[in-house]
């Protein structure tokens, strides 16, 4: 068997051991920096941030598996092989062997081969395994679990007194929740005016609340596509995705009176300048 073959056949075993081993090792950390991630940006950040990790813990991977090369494997067989009497590198030599040298490395070859590859392999600390997995489980618990600002219940601001028929439906309170795309790096926020500047893409959600209780309260946009209103609880809630700019106003139901026109104002999404 020539040189190269012995050494791939006496690393092999320890480079898949050492690579097994790295990758339980970054997985709870690449599934946790990805969970971060996403409660952080959102998918689209959390995809990078995944193949960003993935690609980190490849490398290192890939050069604690290079580090198990020749050198490495005649320092372990010189330890863990005394048969050997410390001449583990004579079994590998590339260069022309004297008569007396030959004879050597075939009695070296023969122990050789009295053991084993696979117990070459580096011993692992698995309390480091158990360590990145807990912590790595830990972080994604809590980054899946923990609210986003978005995810809070909205806190509604009061509206001024109207003027409106005995026993009709008057709006008492209103909220204007704004989700910014991920891309922008802006965070959801909550606001009682009903005007707003937004980027291109970004979720607006409306509450409202009546008092005595509407039926049929509606949006209208001048010009466009309504939204739905539905009743949540004691609130009425309609949401859409602002592509471009729009007036609105606010009914409370078909015979109410109209209320103040409102505008978005939506700044279109630019190329990235180079």
């Amino acid at each position: 068997m020539s040189s190269g073959a012995l050494i791939a056949r006496w690393t092999a075993p320890a480079r898949r051991a050492e690579a097994a081993y790295d990758a339980l090792i970054a997985l709870p950390l690449i599934v946790s920096a990805t969970a971060v991630a996403w409660r952080l940006g959102g998918g689209g950040f959390a995809v990078v941030v995944a193949l960003a990790t993935l690609a980190a813990a490849v490398a290192v991977a890939w050069l604690r598996v290079k580090r198990l090369d020749l050198t490495w494997l005649v320092a372990r067989l010189d330890a863990r092989r005394p048969e050997l009497e410390d001449s583990a590198e004579l079994l590998f030599a590339s260069a022309p062997l004297g008569p007396l040298q030959s004879l050597q490395r075939d009695r070296l070859v023969a122990r050789l081969d009295t053991g084993s590859p696979e117990a070459l392999a580096p011993e692992h600390d698995r309390r480091w395994l158990i360590a990145a997995w807990i912590a790595g489980t830990l972080i994604a618990v809590a980054a899946v679990a923990w609210p986003r600002p978005g995810d809070r219940p909205q806190t509604l601001a009061p509206v001024a007194q109207q003027t409106a028929a005995a026993g009709a439906p008057r709006l008492v309170a209103q909220g204007l929740r704004i989700r910014p795309p991920a891309y922008t790096g802006l965070p959801v926020r909550d606001q009682g005016e009903m005007d707003a500047r937004v980027p291109e893409g970004t979720r607006l959600e409306w509450t409202f609340r009546f008092s005595p209780e509407a039926t049929a309260p509606r949006i209208q946009v001048l010009g466009g596509a309504s939204p739905t209103l539905r009743h949540e609880g004691d609130v009425w809630r309609a949401e859409i995705v602002a592509r471009q700019s729009m007036l609105y106003r606010g009914q409370a139901g078909p015979d109410a009176a109209v209320g103040t026109l409102r505008r978005i104002d939506v700044t279109p999404d630019a190329p990235p300048q180079v």
